[in-house]
């Protein structure tokens, strides 16, 4: 015992039991018991849209903002209603924004001074593409109160997708015709929507390109869930096309909406101004490509008649400014004077004239532009007794 390895042996000896029985009796052998499951039935009130509300799971929503010639829009904000989104755009007219993956209610909302707000609804599919054009409107234009968040209907409906060989399909989108909602399917190919009619319509599309059209017809009730039974995706149509500047070079990168009722589709043309559309079930729809790198935007009917390859060609609207010089009747100039003027697709333009009189009104075509109103410095509406055409000016002779 006089050497210190024999002090250590020694002390293990006599410390190692102990330990032993205090681990043993606090923890390392302590069985803990596993609280007993309820018995008994379980009651549960369904709650869809909370349930898909608080869903933990987030995106980043990407897009940019535009004026009436496509042109990006710097500091608009953009706000997820219902949701704590929100985010500015940058000067290319970009932004990035954190939503709900799963929430079938998610609308956004863009502000921006001398605009009018626009509220639009966002589905799972328009993640990277959510393009936005907002308009200017005259100073004595009304601003339209924006819609609010709509009331979360406590009636869902639930239904099941399955592809060709009777296998769950995920990750499908199901829209809502007469609502917009739309909501995304699970691992098992379930999907969970709000309902609020007796008689609704839905369309589904995967990124395969298969799609379903649901119909449903609801029992009388006004909460809890309803079935909407199992669907089966089949082969939709494809439709493809180039979208083309005035000069007939490619639009790139130029968007383009596909609506059909509540349900919108978007997406960007690519490099060479071609874009692709796929999983379209039949029916009437409208095609519209957005103002585009200072053209203007088009809007043609679409009409698909079942799966197949559908091929369109569309060309941007080159802006045609429009001059005008505001007199009185003696042929005096106006100065601060305001002219509103549209072209034949209903495009509308406005612009304050200056000590001359003068203005140039941006955004229009020429096909078809004429002043429709004009209103003196305090925005009293005048009469337009007449316009004269000089040159590239047109004259708009008013009176009191």
């Amino acid at each position: 015992m006089n050497r210190p390895s024999h002090w250590i042996i020694a002390t293990f000896a006599i410390l190692g039991p102990v330990l032993w029985v205090w681990g043993f009796t606090e923890g390392f052998g302590t069985q803990r018991e596993t609280p007993p499951a309820p018995t008994g039935p379980r009651q549960e009130r369904l709650e869809p849209s909370d349930t898909q509300a608080s869903s933990p799971f987030e995106a980043k929503l990407e897009g940019r903002v535009v004026d009436q010639l496509g042109q990006p829009l710097a500091g608009a904000q953009i706000r997820v209603l219902g949701g704590s989104g929100a985010a500015l755009t940058r000067t290319s007219g970009s932004f990035e924004v954190m939503v709900k993956l799963r929430d079938p209610y998610r609308r956004v909302e863009v502000t921006a001074s001398g605009f009018s707000s626009v509220v639009e609804r966002c589905s799972p599919a328009d993640l990277t593409n959510f393009v936005v054009q907002m308009n200017a409107p005259p100073p004595w234009a009304t601003q339209v109160p924006l819609p609010l968040s709509p009331k979360r209907s406590a009636l869902a409906g639930e239904g099941f997708l399955l592809d060709g060989d009777r296998r769950p399909v995920a990750g499908a989108v199901v829209t809502c015709l007469e609502t917009g909602d739309s909501a995304l399917t699970d691992d098992v190919g379930r999907f969970l929507i709000p309902v609020a009619a007796a008689k609704v319509s839905f369309v589904a599309w995967h990124e395969s390109g298969t799609c379903a059209e649901i119909e449903a017809s609801l029992p009388a009730q006004n909460e809890g869930m309803v079935s909407l039974g199992v669907a089966t995706l089949a082969e939709g149509a494809r439709l493809g096309g180039a979208i083309l500047l005035p000069d007939g070079t490619p639009a790139a990168q130029a968007p383009v909406v596909l609506r059909r009722q509540g349900l919108v589709r978007r997406c960007l043309a690519d490099d060479g101004g071609r874009f692709r559309v796929h999983g379209l079930v039949a029916g009437d729809y409208e095609l519209e490509v957005l103002p585009h790198g200072g053209a203007l935007g088009i809007r043609s009917p679409l009409h698909v008649e079942g799966p197949g390859n559908l091929q369109t060609e569309l060309k941007l609207v080159a802006e045609q400014p429009l001059r005008v010089r505001v007199v009185d009747d003696a042929r005096a100039p106006r100065a601060g004077a305001y002219v509103l003027a549209s072209d034949a697709d209903e495009r509308h333009a406005w612009a304050e004239t200056d000590v001359d009189g003068r203005a140039v009104l941006r955004g229009l075509s020429a096909v078809g532009a004429v002043v429709r109103e004009a209103r003196d410095a305090a925005l009293v509406p005048m009469k337009i007794e007449g316009t004269l055409a000089e040159a590239e000016t047109t004259t708009i002779v008013t009176s009191d």
